[in-house]
């Protein structure tokens, strides 16, 4: 029977676990003190490696949950011997790193985890859009951010050679990806990379601007919100949608649609309220151990998609003196 095996068994390895326990069949982390909570919790045994679990021909999966400066080089092994690869995002650590993951032969088989697609707002506007006419989209304004905590200049994702990069990559490369759901033709037209608060070399805010011949995104990013944010409006002629929270820290997910009348008065007003559980990872994790096309959902951010991406963030830092 296939199984699934995890690297990396921190907070997202954990969030994969949760949802995928009856696959699970081995994980591996270094830490031995974060490997023992992993088994106990799960009920897995630990690999003493990555080759103990490369050389295990029942696993058909792997979902590669490190710090940035690792991906590319575990997914590479797994990519090279056939397994089916998630990679969490960012995916890789640099553009280059991307373009080497895409020239890989069998690079059809890998996944990147941008699981903020699959939450219930996304889905229902992306359902709409199928079944409505929105009219041409015009822009999509967005931010996310939290405050870090103490300490923060010393985590992993506040040294550039562990992490590739700062806000810009943490949570900016989700606001990227959506904001690419909508038009995969927005390119970078301009941006401001700021460290503002925090004492590190990478930056704590990024504000990018995305253009296209259709539509115009604006996007905000910053490890200096304080109070944990999370907001994308997406304007189409006929339509605007409004997404507030993300559940938990952020706050509760509320989709707000307005529809505009046909005399330009006060438009429709149309509020949903989600739940707290956050069921993006199980439907992302499904997609991924299921091998199937993707049924009323949108599909996993595949290697091309990660290059488009990677494209903005890359010219991002190229235009600044980060």
């Amino acid at each position: 029977m296939s199984k699934l095996a995890i690297i990396g068994a921190g907070l997202i390895g954990a969030k994969r676990a949760s949802v995928s326990k009856d696959d699970l069949g081995l994980f591996f982390d270094p830490d031995k003190n974060i490997a023992n909570k992993f088994s106990k919790s799960f009920d897995v045994p630990s690999a003493i490696s990555i080759d103990e679990i490369i050389a295990n021909d029942a696993i058909s999966h792997v979902i590669v949950c490190t710090p940035h400066k690792h991906l590319f080089n575990i997914s590479k092994k797994f990519i090279e011997t056939g397994r089916k690869v998630l990679i969490e995002k960012p995916g890789c650590m640099n553009y280059e790193e991307v373009l080497a993951l895409k020239s890989l032969n069998n690079s059809s088989c890998i996944s990147i985890g941008f699981n903020h697609r699959f939450h219930p707002s996304f889905l229902r506007i992306m359902n709409n859009l199928r079944l409505f006419d929105h009219g041409e989209l015009m822009h999509i304004r967005a931010s996310y951010g939290h405050g870090g905590r103490v300490g923060y200049e010393n985590e992993w994702r506040a040294k550039k050679e562990i992490s590739g990069g700062g806000e810009l990559i943490d949570q900016g490369s989700h606001l990227i990806d959506l904001c690419l759901m909508f038009d995969r033709t927005l390119e970078y037209a301009y941006s401001k990379l700021l460290t503002s608060f925090w004492n590190m070399s990478v930056e704590d805010n990024a504000f990018v601007a995305l253009n296209s011949p259709h539509s115009f995104a604006w996007i905000h990013a910053s490890w200096t919100e304080w109070k944990n944010k999370f907001s994308f409006e997406v304007f189409f002629k006929n339509i605007k949608y409004d997404i507030s929270g993300l559940g938990g820290s952020y706050g509760k997910e509320v989709l707000t649609q307005y529809t505009m009348s046909e005399k330009m008065g006060i438009p429709k007003i149309d509020t949903y309220q989600f739940s707290d559980t956050d069921d993006s990872w199980h439907i992302e994790t499904n997609l991924f151990l299921e091998n199937i096309e993707p049924n009323g959902y949108p599909s996993s951010c595949n290697i091309d998609e990660l290059l488009s991406i990677w494209d903005i963030i890359n010219n991002a830092y190229r235009n600044s003196n980060l």
